[in-house]
């Protein structure tokens, strides 16, 4: 791999990191038409109100467009890095936006981690860079395919840090369910303002011959039956609930055959908008054009099977019912969200080390002196953690493997071992090997999900990355290989291992990504007289002060 030499006080173009190319077009693509379909649909809510059940098409416009606006700003925010030696910039799709950011002036540094149900439920990690000015950068693992080398590229410092981010999801959701109630109480007042009866001077009556067999058809819960007349043959009429329960109690259907002559009333409007076609037609009525006539009344010579005053009743009578339940519903939708309105509060960062009241966490190489409190560790993580997968004489055999001081020496002479502390109290310790296999990983079973496996884990990347190690391995057991998953690993192969008992683990592999031009951009940990001819790995242990025998305050 050639080597990429950093020039100091140039403009000199590094690298160039473009996101994966079906994210942004995708992305922009669907943004687009979403954008037209909510607009449509706005339209349609203007143009449709007459009818009851339209403000709902209301909801159908707004949150297609806020999510448009959402996928376009996220066109914006990610596009391609341009990575020069003194700054990094970000342009997004089309360029409509570019973004920089000077190294010089990064002054901290954020990365947490989200959860994607439609992706499968893999988490992704985002990574933010900030500086002086304001202006901050976002790097997302799911977008770069070299973002775990960028990210080692781009720490200056690192804080880990718990930010002011308002949980927008909950934001959303929340304003989705209050929008969707204040639609169900525009709904009821609409149906409670249109409760008037029809007169008969909106009506016209129409004469003719039953063209087709009468029957009661049900669709989504609303039953309907269909009238076809000889003298209107390329028009439907159309009697819905609860119209249908009075035409069935006054016998319409064992009456009535095809053949048998009838009278129905229409609307006038619908008569000449459909029939005669002598009123143009708005672009809403052009969609429900071949949409069926409703009747409103029926009768032949003899019998009237649906009269107006029947219609009138039964209409009323129906939409005062659904007046209260959109009411009912729309009051409780509101009511429980103002009474759970999400507030901006402060969402954890994973990989944040939380400050504790008695003192500060600090990460540092382990020494004899913490074999005591590793043993401890190592037995109550397993005791309380690994119970729920493993028998207890499986756990019995396991802990005994670890009371023994001997091994513990030498697994802190021959490899990177590193605890997490506050005071007096281990948190955590993790080692690795030369060769990249993760030996150790163990959390108190009273810390776990609070980061410290993720801080730790970073240790044991960084180490392997400066080293030019191009794989991580991991004996992993089945309660660690969910976290092992998430950290990119994969599984090579399930094991049986004897230690007394027979225990059921994971090999579980990683490939790294490593280049010289990380390794000139990332501080060597190497003193500086031997930067260009690192120490042997076995050497470092010794003369690494920076990483192993100076404590770091997080």
């Amino acid at each position: 791999m050639e080597e990429q030499v950093l020039k100091e006080n140039t403009n000199e173009l590094i690298k160039i990191e473009k996101p994966r190319a079906h994210y942004q077009g995708v992305l922009f693509s669907v943004s687009i038409l979403i954008f037209i379909f909510s607009i449509w649909m706005i339209y349609l809510w203007a143009t449709i109100i007459n009818y009851p059940i339209y403000p709902l098409m209301f909801i159908c416009g707004v949150l297609p467009l806020l999510l448009s606006i959402s996928f376009f700003r996220t066109c914006l925010r990610w596009g391609t890095l341009m990575i020069y030696d003194d700054r990094l910039e970000m342009h997004s799709i089309l360029k409509l936006k570019i973004r920089k950011i000077y190294f010089r002036d990064i002054v901290r540094s954020d990365e947490y981690e989200r959860y994607i149900k439609y992706k499968g439920g893999d988490n992704h990690l985002i990574f933010t860079l900030f500086s002086n000015d304001g202006t901050s950068i976002s790097v997302r693992s799911d977008f770069y395919s070299s973002f775990y080398i960028l990210k080692i590229l781009f720490k200056k410092e690192q804080e880990k840090t718990i930010e002011n981010r308002p949980t927008r999801f909950r934001f959303i959701l929340w304003g989705f369910n209050l929008l969707l109630g204040i639609s169900l109480l525009l709904t009821s007042f609409y149906n409670f303002q249109t409760k008037q009866n029809i007169h008969p001077s909106e009506l016209i009556e129409l004469k003719g011959i039953i063209a087709n067999h009468l029957q009661i058809t049900e669709s989504s819960y609303i039953k309907s039956v269909f009238i076809k007349l000889d003298m209107y043959p390329d028009n439907s009429f159309l009697l819905e609930t609860p119209l249908v329960s009075i035409i069935t109690n006054n016998n319409l259907l064992q009456d009535i055959k095809s053949g048998d002559s009838i009278a129905i009333k229409v609307d006038k409007n619908e008569y000449h908008q459909k029939i005669l076609k002598d009123i143009p037609l708005s672009f809403s009525e052009k969609l429900n054009y071949n949409s069926p006539l409703q009747i409103y009344t029926i009768q032949t010579r003899d019998k009237s099977y649906l009269s107006l005053n029947e219609y009138n009743d039964s209409v009323i009578s129906y939409k005062t019912k659904m007046m209260y339940l959109w009411l009912v519903i729309g009051v409780i939708i509101i009511y429980i969200n103002l009474k759970k309105k999400p507030k901006n509060v402060l969402v954890e960062n994973k990989d944040y080390t939380p400050p504790y009241e008695h003192g500060k966490i600090r990460r540092h190489q382990a020494s004899f002196l913490d074999i005591p409190a590793i043993k401890k560790l190592f037995r109550e993580s397993i005791t309380h953690i690994n119970n729920q997968d493993y028998t207890p004489e499986q756990i019995s055999a396991w802990i005994k493997r670890g009371e023994n001081d001997d091994m513990w020496r030498s697994r802190i002479i021959n490899q990177y071992f590193i605890v997490v502390a506050c005071d007096s109290e281990l948190f955590g310790f993790a080692s690795i090997t030369y060769e990249g296999h993760i030996d150790f990983m163990f959390v108190h079973h009273l810390y776990q999900h609070r980061g410290f496996g993720s801080l730790l884990f970073e240790s044991l990347e960084n180490f392997a990355y400066y080293f030019s190690l191009n794989t991580l391995t991991v004996d992993a057991s089945i309660t660690a290989k969910p976290f092992f998953q998430k950290k990119g690993f994969y599984v090579l192969k399930e094991q049986q291992v004897d230690i007394g008992e027979i225990l059921t683990n994971y090999r579980m592999v990683r490939q790294l990504q490593v280049n010289q031009f990380l390794l000139r951009a990332t501080p060597s940990p190497v003193p500086q007289h031997n930067a260009h001819h690192p120490l042997p790995p076995k050497q470092f242990l010794r003369h690494n002060r920076l990483l192993l025998h100076k404590e770091k305050d997080l």
